[in-house]
């Protein structure tokens, strides 16, 4: 999330000091020269009349910026989790299948039949050394 969020009062005043001429420190109000007085006034006016239901509104955004960043942390350690288990699931079937397979998206079928067929050259190589 961004710095603090400005609130209404941060607004009333930045349109306050907008049409003394001062500079005001929110980016958010730059850009506004054409505004007279008078429709400053009168945003001044409706902020005020509506303030309850403004508020309301800026928690509710709020609260929705510090979901976002919550869902996107979340989202982060999955990414992290999952990109552990693909690495680890690519050693793992590269150790059972005796070196021939290592793509975690390979069909199981075929991760079976190459650990057997690993498992029988390794019995097999037992086998003649024991007949040594």
């Amino acid at each position: 999330m961004a710095d603090k969020p400005m609130t209404l009062d941060d607004l009333i005043e930045g349109l306050k000091e907008h049409v003394s001429g001062k500079e005001y420190p929110h980016p958010e109000l730059s850009g506004a020269d054409h505004v007279g007085a008078g429709a400053v006034t009168d945003c001044i006016e409706y902020i005020e009349a509506n303030r309850p239901a403004l508020e309301a509104g800026m928690k509710e955004l709020a609260k929705e910026e510090i979901h976002d960043d919550l869902i996107r942390k979340w989202l982060d350690d999955e990414l992290a989790d999952y990109e552990v288990l693909m690495r680890s699931v690519s050693e793992v079937y590269y150790h059972i299948t005796g070196g021939k397979l290592s793509k975690p998206n390979t069909d199981p079928k075929y991760i079976i039949i190459a650990h057997d067929d690993a498992v029988t050259e390794a019995e097999r190589r037992n086998e003649d050394e024991d007949d040594e």
